[in-house]
């Protein structure tokens, strides 16, 4: 078994060589060279990452870096595309932008899909970048309507990609798209967050109507939306806790849905009662990220946060918890 396993892997290095040397000889000018790394475990096909780095190369270093490859690959260790050991000087950089025909204007959201395409929501249409080349799809082909600045990008447990944009929601399956908008019953099609519910559904959080729920192709406004009209209408961010509890960032606090809601505000420990940003922890923890800082929740009330030597008040836009547990903000 493992010198068939060896064999398949000195067999795919080979294939890999010869596509690298017809790449080259496409690319004269040898600008790019990309290097396929796997993480190695009890299979050597476990996954794929596409690392891009710029220089010329020449076939020699590459036969080189191929052997090497290999040998890592072959060793009972598990080696990762991105060593969480390196400081940030040690990885080359690469930029694309409208040359290399992303669209111009800026990116609003990103997402990668179980296939390995890197999706990116713009200001002007939705693209898909495959590690090479941008796709830019336009409004009204392909099962689209006109659609601008896409805010949310969510991936379905069926593989199904879902897309919050300005004019509805739309969904991407099988190379074609379902739109969703004020035809389906949503009132407010500027669509700034979304959210997976149970049983399939769609949470979406409009800049103007509050929350709704995409079921069977059609918006319902959620329950306590249409009981309380107090509630905060413009929604920034969404987030489903591990409990299915539903949390809504809003420009005037963040808000619970229970029975009645609840709306955390400034009285309740928030920096501000604009709320970015909020992001439900493996831990347990609840994050929020405001106009005027970051801050955590403990019990039924908000601690503001500060680390180390950063602002004590700093806007915070954004907040990822990655593999390891740790917050980026």
């Amino acid at each position: 078994c493992e010198r068939r396993r060896r064999a398949r892997v000195g067999c795919w290095f080979a294939k890999r060589l010869a596509m690298d040397r017809k790449a080259q000889a496409r690319q004269s000018n040898g600008a790019y060279n990309y290097r396929w790394m796997r993480e190695v475990g009890t299979s050597p096909w476990n996954g794929r990452n596409l690392v891009r780095s710029n220089g010329r190369a020449s076939v020699a270093p590459r036969f080189l870096r191929c052997l090497a490859l290999a040998a890592a690959l072959l060793a009972p260790r598990v080696s990762w595309a991105l060593d969480p050991n390196r400081s940030l000087a040690q990885y080359a950089r690469d930029d694309w932008n409208a040359k290399d025909g992303l669209p111009e204007g800026a990116v609003l959201s990103l997402k990668q899909t179980a296939d390995g395409y890197l999706w990116l929501g713009t200001q002007s249409r939705l693209v898909r970048f495959d590690g090479q080349s941008f796709v830019a799809f336009a409004s009204n082909e392909l099962g689209l309507k006109q659609y601008s600045f896409v805010r949310g990008l969510v991936e379905s447990q069926d593989g199904a990609l879902w897309i919050g944009a300005v004019g509805g929601v739309a969904r991407y399956q099988r190379g074609a798209f379902a739109f969703f908008d004020e035809q389906q019953g949503l009132e407010h099609p500027f669509v700034y967050a979304l959210a997976q519910g149970a049983a399939g559904s769609l949470w979406i959080g409009t800049g103007g109507s509050g929350v709704w729920r995409l079921d069977d192709g059609a918006f319902l406004r959620q329950s306590d939306y249409n009981a309380h009209s107090e509630l905060p209408s413009k929604v920034n961010d969404l987030e489903v806790d591990a409990q299915g509890n539903l949390w809504v960032a809003t420009e005037g606090g963040l808000c619970l849905m229970a029975s009645p809601p609840r709306c955390y505000k400034v009285a309740d420990g928030l920096p501000s009662d604009v709320v970015n940003v909020v992001v439900h922890s493996r831990s347990g923890q609840l994050w929020a990220g405001t106009r005027l800082g970051l801050a955590l929740r403990q019990g039924d009330h908000f601690q503001p946060f500060a680390a180390g030597n950063s602002p004590a008040v700093l806007e915070i836009t954004a907040l990822l918890e990655d593999s390891q547990g740790n917050l980026w903000v």
